[in-house]
């Protein structure tokens, strides 16, 4: 791939783990585990939702480990997107907390898309690590969520693909989003 102008950010088009975070793996084990839940009861989601934290804390964790302030967070996933609580809609939540594009097309390749999962819509919500923590620009995160489709595509040709659109966010304290790189 040839390099785009003002950005250091590594090929979207490979696969990369996380190995040096701490937890990752056992955070992409969680996750592999949540999909094995459903095979041995015989049932498949009608959506499963890839992305990073804010996916993840839709099963009450954060980078794997179960936190009480995302309860909430968990209890209204549960009550949209889990039948057992009267939600019209079966869904699976496979994030993990700072993961970026080629992050998640590594797990999707290893492990979190067996061939016994078949949701009718895999829904994308990635892209926002590699905008704010690494400085990515656009090109570099749209062929990346491009290349994570085409990895669903590859491994489930008749299915739906819903790409959520990368939400605003900021590292700033007050919580302004700024159209500069300053945090201060």
């Amino acid at each position: 791939m040839q390099s785009v102008p003002n950005c250091s950010c590594k090929d979207p088009l490979l696969a990369e783990p996380r190995f040096e975070r701490e937890g990752w793996m056992e955070a992409h084990q969680l996750n592999q585990l949540l999909m094995r839940n459903f095979s041995d009861n015989h049932r498949q989601p009608d959506v499963v939702f890839l992305g990073d934290s804010i996916t993840e804390e839709w099963n009450g964790r954060h980078h794997g480990n179960k936190t009480i302030r995302l309860n909430q967070t968990h209890a209204v996933f549960q009550d949209y997107f889990q039948k057992r609580y009267g939600a019209q809609f079966e869904g699976l939540a496979l994030g993990i907390a700072g993961d970026k594009t080629r992050n998640l097309l590594w797990r999707l390749q290893n492990g979190e898309m067996p061939q016994n999962l078949n949701p009718k819509v895999w829904w994308i919500h990635i892209g926002t690590n590699d905008f704010l923590l690494h400085k990515c620009n656009q090109d570099i995160v749209f062929i990346g969520i491009i290349r994570i489709v085409r990895e669903i595509i590859i491994q489930k040709p008749n299915t739906i693909i819903v790409i959520n659109g990368v939400l605003p966010t900021t590292l700033r304290k007050d919580g302004r989003l700024t159209t500069d790189s300053s945090h201060d």
